[in-house]
C-alpha cells in the first residue's frame, strides 16, 4: 500500500471525530519527511452546539446551519498548524472529501506566506465532495495547477501509477 492511500485511510479514522450528522470530513497536512504536522475536521467553533445535538427538518435546513456555523476540516487544519508554530517548508494535503473551492483558496493562501518559502506539492482526496461538480472540480485542479499544486482524486494517483 502506498503513503497515499495509508494517509487518505487515516483521513477516514479522524473524520469520525466530525459532529456533521450528514458528511464527516477531515484533513491531514504531511510535511517533506511524512510526518503530520497538522490535522482538522468539520465542524463548530469550541463551545458552540454542534450539528449531532440538532434536528433539522430537510437537507436545506442543515446546509444553511453548515454555511453559518461550521468550519470545513481543511479550515480547522490551517488553524491547527498555526496554533503550532510549525513553519514546514512543503506540504502535501490529505482530505476524505475533497476540498470545496473555498477551502482550496485558503489552501493555496498558505503558499509562500509571511515571506517563508512553503510549497504544497499535492493535494489528494478520496471522494468528491457533494456539493461540488465535475465542472468545479476541473476549475480547482486548473486553479491549483497555476500556483504549482496538483489536486487529484486517489484513483487519479493510483491510475497513473498503472501506467
Amino acid at each position: 500500500m502506498n503513503s497515499d492511500r495509508i494517509y487518505l485511510n487515516m483521513c477516514n479514522e479522524l473524520a469520525k471525530f466530525s459532529k456533521c450528522q450528514y458528511t464527516n470530513v477531515a484533513c491531514m497536512m504531511v510535511n517533506e519527511n511524512g510526518r503530520i504536522v497538522a490535522s482538522g475536521v468539520n465542524g463548530t467553533t469550541s463551545g458552540s452546539e454542534n450539528c449531532c445535538d440538532l434536528k433539522f427538518d430537510s437537507r436545506d435546513e442543515h446546509v444553511k446551519f453548515a454555511d453559518e456555523e461550521e468550519i470545513h476540516a481543511e479550515m480547522n487544519a490551517i488553524l491547527d498548524l498555526a496554533r503550532s508554530g510549525y513553519s514546514p517548508t512543503e506540504l502535501s494535503i490529505y482530505t476524505n472529501i475533497s476540498p470545496c473551492p473555498n477551502c482550496l483558496k485558503h489552501l493555496l493562501g498558505l503558499i509562500n506566506t509571511k515571506g517563508h518559502k512553503l510549497t504544497i506539492n499535492k493535494i489528494i482526496f478520496l471522494e468528491q465532495y457533494h456539493r461540488t461538480t465535475d465542472l468545479d472540480i476541473i476549475k480547482m485542479k486548473n486553479r491549483a495547477i497555476k500556483h504549482g499544486v496538483y489536486l487529484k482524486s486517489i484513483k487519479e494517483v493510483v491510475e497513473e501509477r498503472e501506467l
